[in-house]
């Protein structure tokens, strides 16, 4: 698929161009390696439903995490942006191999947390959190003047998103669509575009049928552009899906993740470089979480679609209830 740029751009005030699938800063000799007093790890990122977001954003977000935690001492981070599980997987496989541990702190999805990450290691430490919810829908928009009217009637349509890679298909068809439709089958074809409002602008300019917008971000843009709320509807919401979190692999010391919690869960907005993390990922802060915070409908989709929790019954209903961090159920 061709992708649609769109030369609107000034509606949305952050905009960028797409990324490559995986984008890293070098391997480190060690996690644990010392600079200056300051402990070295790594950070990943795997978030297929952050489509929403410009990849630009994102990796401009990830570099400001790293250099806010490391101008107040908490930890020298060195991130890594992946757009594809595969890619992740396999960085985490060759970090296995040579006998590495594992990168310290990760923000993985929703689905790879309930699906792998538990199973890698990884509980979730902070929640981000958007006009005080840690989770909001995703909207499927169409022209004003179209015919379609439910998600029925998109069958055959030409679909917008800023990824149509299989991770974010899956995602959409699990969490999104709730199991309803399988994107691949259902739509006649899939449009990757290269921001959410390039996916807006290309339904307005009937380059595509329909679009995936995080409903939180076609709100704001519905209040703010005429163009948009004159234009363009949304036919569908999903249930709530958790935003995500950041998570903290059980190796890690438990000094440095304890810092890195309380520091993360500060005032960032008033903070110097805090304003900056929080304005690449659109949020407005984060808050301390547990497993409990994971939905637990998110894990019926997933296993609606067939896939099973690594943990089991008896330990996803302890994990679903709250689990603390570093426990085992």
């Amino acid at each position: 698929m061709k992708r649609f740029v769109c030369g609107l751009m000034a509606v949305l005030a952050a905009v960028a161009a797409v990324a490559p699938r995986g984008t890293a800063a070098p391997d480190l000799p060690g996690a644990t390696a010392q600079t200056s007093g300051i402990p070295k790890a790594r950070f990943v990122f795997f978030h297929p439903d952050a489509s929403g977001l410009p990849p630009a954003d994102i990796l401009a977000g990830l570099e400001n995490y790293a250099t806010y935690l490391r101008a107040r001492g908490v930890v020298d981070l060195s991130t890594h942006y992946f757009r594809r599980a595969t890619d992740l997987e396999g960085f985490l496989q060759r970090l296995r191999d040579r006998g590495e541990p594992m990168p310290w702190f990760s923000s993985f999805s929703v689905m790879y947390m309930l699906q792998r990450g538990y199973k890698d290691g990884y509980d979730p430490i902070v929640c981000a959190e958007i006009e005080g919810l840690t989770a909001n829908r995703y909207s499927v928009i169409v022209r004003r003047s179209s015919p379609i009217k439910t998600l029925d009637d998109t069958r055959g349509a030409v679909i917008a998103l800023t990824d149509i890679g299989t991770d974010v298909v899956e995602w959409n068809n699990v969490l999104v669509f709730q199991n309803q439709l399988d994107m691949k089958k259902h739509f006649a074809s899939m449009m990757e575009t290269d921001s959410p409002m390039s996916s807006v602008m290309a339904v307005i300019f009937k380059q595509a049928d329909v679009a995936i917008v995080f409903k939180l971000l076609f709100d704001r843009l519905s209040g703010t552009s005429q163009q948009v709320w004159q234009k363009v509807r949304p036919i569908y919401s999903s249930r709530p899906i958790s935003f995500g979190s950041i998570q903290a692999w059980r190796g890690a010391p438990a000094e440095v993740v304890d810092k890195f919690r309380d520091t993360i869960t500060g005032d960032l907005r008033n903070q110097t470089g805090g304003k900056d993390i929080l304005d690449a990922f659109y949020i407005d802060g984060f808050r301390r979480c547990t497993w409990g915070d994971y939905d637990a409908r998110e894990g019926e989709y997933l296993k609606g679609a067939g896939i099973e929790l690594v943990w089991g019954a008896a330990r996803e209903a302890a994990i679903l209830a709250g689990a603390r961090r570093g426990s085992r159920p």
